[in-house]
């Protein structure tokens, strides 16, 4: 008995000396959110790593699913294809307080993050997927191209 009466205290000890760094790791997490959530339209992964220094690139972009619904395209650069969406995209931006869409669009190049795709499960580019609330939204994955009015849809179907 006074085995566990004595392992029970330590552990009070111990997780009182740990409080205040649990604290600060909170703080962080929600001043990182609040700086993420400022990020707005249609951004380029690596101008949001920019702007997050020292960040690991999977940590950054499974805080930003997190915060807010997400659209993430995963391209590559030799793809026509992705060409044709990233006009959509800026078309999308250019409409978006028009149409009433409150989504974050991410675009990552697959090529130059094949961690991150493989992490996400890219199989082939382009690759549209929805995730809300740090997951990714089933039956939201897209693959190919499509117009504004078709993107629009695809979006508010996928969060309903």
């Amino acid at each position: 008995m006074k085995l566990k009466i004595i392992t029970l205290a330590g552990l009070c000890l111990i997780s009182n000396s740990l409080l205040p760094q649990a604290r600060q790791v909170d703080r962080n997490v929600t001043l990182l959110q609040q700086r993420i959530d400022r990020v707005h339209g249609v951004i380029e992964f690596d101008e949001l790593l920019k702007q997050f220094p020292g960040m690991k690139p999977s940590t950054l972009l499974h805080e930003v699913i997190r915060t807010k619904p997400t659209v993430i395209e995963f391209y590559q650069p030799s793809c026509s294809a992705c060409d044709q969406m990233h006009s959509v995209f800026k078309e999308l931006h250019a409409h978006a307080q028009q149409i009433n869409l409150k989504v974050r669009i991410i675009k990552v190049n697959a090529a130059k993050y094949p961690g991150i795709a493989k992490l996400f499960i890219v199989t082939r580019t382009p690759m549209l997927a929805v995730y809300n609330k740090g997951r990714r939204i089933p039956g939201s994955v897209y693959h190919g191209t499509m117009e504004l009015s078709e993107l629009v849809r695809y979006i508010r179907v996928s969060l309903q």
